[in-house]
């Protein structure tokens, strides 16, 4: 809501349903989630779709969780060996559930045939995610990006994510030409209340543990204002 009220822009709200991260939520959590986005997107008026985020996944499974959770997108992490053998498969999966891909920028430069995978029926992702990790964080030389040379000629909608906070996010738009951008660790506080490291940088450090604990992050209000203030001045009403 807070996004929206800002930015009157298409926001995917995302769902982690990969076990190995701090952020992975339960099915019924999703569920929740999902409802929220839907009841928030119809009172203000603006697009907004929640999405569930998985990794080198069982087809099956990423079927399940999606049809249980009503979530009717999901991201695909993995390696594009395993992004080919879901996408051929997807022309089984329901025609309500839609896909994103995440690419490596090195991965996808490598191999220009597999960047260009769709599904069996030919339906293209609802976005393309340039990502170097998992979901953590990790950073890219954005100086060095093509996007052409990455995602080809025609890539629809695309964006990019890792490391991304309120002090680089204008440099990575206007070094990428990004159209949409995807934030985590740059916007959260571990639920202890201790501050993430203030580059909002991802780092195996940076969520503390206590008794064997681990705590799962938490968006800090002050700084996704931040993030925000940040995106207003190099996208404007500009944003898909």
């Amino acid at each position: 809501e807070t996004i929206q009220r800002r930015l009157s822009v298409q926001v995917w709200i995302g769902c982690v349903l990969w076990p190995h991260s701090r952020r992975c939520v339960s099915v019924r959590e999703a569920r929740d989630i999902a409802a929220a986005v839907r009841e928030t997107a119809a009172k203000l008026g603006t697009p907004a779709r929640t999405v569930a985020v998985f990794v080198d996944e069982d087809l099956s499974r990423v079927r399940q969780v999606c049809t249980d959770a009503s979530i009717n997108v999901a991201q695909l992490h993995g390696s594009l060996d395993w992004q080919e053998h879901v996408l051929r498969a997807m022309d089984s999966w329901p025609s309500w559930l839609d896909y994103a891909r995440v690419l490596r920028p090195d991965e996808a430069a490598q191999e220009p045939s597999k960047r260009a995978i769709t599904t069996a029926d030919g339906r293209p992702p609802c976005y393309t995610l340039i990502d170097p990790g998992r979901g953590d964080g990790k950073p890219f030389d954005w100086r060095k990006f093509s996007n052409e040379r990455v995602l080809g000629p025609d890539p629809g909608l695309w964006m990019i994510a890792g490391g991304l906070h309120a002090g680089n996010v204008v440099e990575a738009v206007r070094v990428t030409n990004a159209p949409g951008v995807d934030v985590a660790s740059g916007v959260e506080v571990s639920t202890d209340g201790r501050r993430k490291h203030e580059s909002g940088e991802g780092s195996a450090d940076a969520y503390p543990q206590h008794s064997g604990r681990v705590y799962r992050p938490r968006k800090d209000p002050a700084r996704l204002e931040a993030f925000l203030d940040a995106l207003c001045s190099v996208y404007g009403g500009r944003m898909i």
